[in-house]
């Protein structure tokens, strides 16, 4: 082939490949603690498919609530979003469906005020545990996950106020993912000194977590596919996980907790079923 016929079959290749000719910078607003493994992640995707172009991140409207982090990605102000799937996300974004917590934040361990451990170490059955109001952001996607399993929940738009309302006895337990009880009770406690993290109960309901992009913004949706393949498949992915979330893991000794399963009935059909073998022994189940 020569030069000319050369430059022109790579010129279509790249035309049916948006995402190989794409320069980019990616806006996000999932700034806190909690998000950091999420931003990394979306980091090692991008670096995985440099061949595209640099495409730095950058953070923007840092602070803001998560509905207000939607609406701006479909207006066009941000490009990427890390959250739980719903049907009405997957309807409004176009998800990139890889869990990349690996079913841990459905797995949920509650925030408690000491004085109450005793009660919660009482707890036998699914009944008994709905018997003690939760509080959660109103905002939320598993609010009504929660309120469909029975539970009396007080809600409110700003999370940080959720620490406050627990300690001052609003209601008796909060609900947080493997990922994030620890992390944020570190945070908290000076505040805070009387909450913990109750050491007998857990909760699982399925929750995948994946990276959303604007519905017309194929480019990136598959740019991003392309690196969590390579991402798994060099096992960078795994490694960054566990780096993140291994010690948090061992911390929570699910195994020697009482497990209550809950519904998921706002999950897309056919969503894939989280993969936890990287962390999840089958005897922990």
């Amino acid at each position: 082939m020569n030069k000319r016929g050369t430059r022109l079959w790579l010129g279509l290749w790249l035309w049916c490949l948006p995402w190989l000719a794409m320069a980019c910078e990616v806006r996000y607003f999932q700034t806190e603690a909690r998000y950091a493994y999420r931003t990394a992640v979306l980091k090692l995707l991008l670096d995985k498919t440099a061949e595209a172009g640099a495409c730095p991140l950058r953070a923007e409207f840092t602070g803001v609530t998560q509905d207000r982090g939607l609406a701006l990605l479909q207006e066009g102000r941000l490009d990427v979003v890390s959250m739980p799937t719903t049907m009405a996300r997957e309807r409004a974004m176009r998800p990139v469906r890889y869990d990349i917590l690996a079913g841990l934040l459905g797995y949920r361990v509650l925030l408690i005020n000491q004085q109450q451990q005793a009660a919660f170490a009482g707890v036998r059955t699914l009944q008994q545990l709905r018997a003690f109001t939760f509080g959660f952001g109103s905002q939320w996607a598993d609010l009504p996950l929660l309120q469909y399993n029975g539970f009396d929940v007080v809600s409110t738009p700003h999370a940080e106020a959720l620490f406050g309302m627990l300690a001052r006895g609003r209601f008796e337990a909060f609900p947080r993912g493997l990922n994030e009880a620890w992390l944020e009770l570190g945070e908290q406690q000076a505040r805070y000194p009387t909450l913990m993290v109750e050491p007998t109960l857990a909760l699982y309901y399925p929750w995948p977590v994946y990276f959303f992009v604007a519905r017309e913004n194929s480019a990136l949706a598959e740019r991003l596919q392309l690196g969590m393949q390579r991402a798994l498949a060099d096992g960078s992915l795994q490694a960054l996980f566990l780096r993140y979330h291994g010690d948090l893991i061992r911390q929570a000794r699910l195994g020697e907790r009482r497990l209550f399963r809950l519904a998921n009935p706002g999950l897309p059909p056919g969503t894939p079923e989280s993969d936890t073998q990287w962390w999840l022994p089958v005897t922990d189940l």
